[in-house]
């Protein structure tokens, strides 16, 4: 057996220990065997000291092999590499989804603007001063969407567009063509939302089968890693909240403006103002989280990466 496979197991404490026991006991032996120890003249003392030293040439042996088994059982600094490779296979796979996810929601919002632009066509007045742009943006002062439909069916009535006949009109020839907009940006929501999760997941299976082996990496922090998965895993949950907001906004919309004999009241403006502002509130907090973790994910693998070439 060559020597350098060996090496490493000197470095164990319980080896070098059992080694220095199996020298000193052996050293014992042997000068025993020389006869410069004289016997005892009582027999059984001679014994008793003799069974010492055969016990302690065990023991030395039993803690040897016991180091050797130990540091066995060890992973290897190779081991340590592949096992934290494997988990960064999968991580790397989950980032492209999480990717995906931001590509999702930049086109979920652009749709979902576009209607919104839609309905505050300064062209038909009626219809956007039932929408005015401060529920796309609120801020801190922004009246709740109950206040906000209140003002603006009052401001409609005042301006004189509720009784105008080219205002419903325009108001009807624009809600016809929203609707017809909600109708074909719907199933383009519904295919990305993926409610089902089977399309857009996000795995832990390397990392689960790689647990009883990740608790002796030490080439990498691992409860970095586990911080990643958990961000890739909020940004799926979080996502599907975005994408159920978008067609709980769509639905509303359509209920407003579909039935063209519904009367307008401030219930009904109510809850469309307030599905609209749920779904841009939501959103544009879920894009400002899912790109810190993007770039926070990132920078984590890059860190990973980087470790394994230096310890490679």
């Amino acid at each position: 057996m060559e020597f350098s496979k060996i090496a490493p197991y000197l470095q164990d404490t319980l080896v070098l220990i059992g080694f220095a026991l199996l020298l000193f006991f052996s050293l014992c032996r042997a000068i025993l065997k020389t006869g410069v120890i004289p016997q005892l003249s009582n027999i059984s003392g001679y014994r008793i000291l003799r069974q010492l030293l055969l016990y302690g040439f065990v023991l030395a042996i039993a803690i040897i092999i016991l180091g050797f088994g130990l540091k066995y059982r060890e992973m290897s600094h190779k081991d340590q590499t592949a096992a934290a490779q494997l988990v960064l296979s999968e991580l790397r796979a989950n980032r492209a989804v999480v990717g995906e996810l931001a590509a999702n929601t930049a086109t979920i919002l652009d749709s979902a603007s576009s209607v919104a632009m839609m309905l505050r066509n300064p062209d038909a007045k009626l219809l956007s001063t039932l929408f005015p742009s401060s529920n796309i943006e609120p801020k801190p002062d922004t009246p709740t969407t109950a206040e906000l439909a209140r003002a603006a069916l009052q401001g409609a009535v005042k301006s004189g567009a509720t009784r105008n006949a080219l205002e419903k009109r325009k108001f009807l020839v624009a809600a016809r063509l929203i609707v017809a907009t909600v109708e074909r940006t719907r199933s383009t929501f519904a295919s990305l939302a993926d409610q089902s999760g089977e399309r857009y997941k996000i795995t832990r299976e390397a990392w689960s089968a790689q647990i009883p082996h990740l608790q002796q990496v030490h080439v990498i922090d691992v409860a970095k890693l586990r911080a990643v998965y958990a961000d890739y895993e909020l940004t799926r949950s979080e996502y599907t909240v975005v994408a159920g907001r978008a067609t709980e906004y769509l639905d509303a919309l359509a209920a407003f403006l579909g039935p063209h004999d519904a009367v307008i009241n401030t219930e009904r403006l109510t809850r469309a103002l307030t599905a609209e502002r749920l779904f841009f509130v939501v959103t544009a907090a879920f894009a400002r989280g899912i790109s810190s973790r993007i770039e926070r994910g990132n920078a984590a693998l890059r860190a990973f990466d980087a470790a394994i070439d230096t310890n490679s």
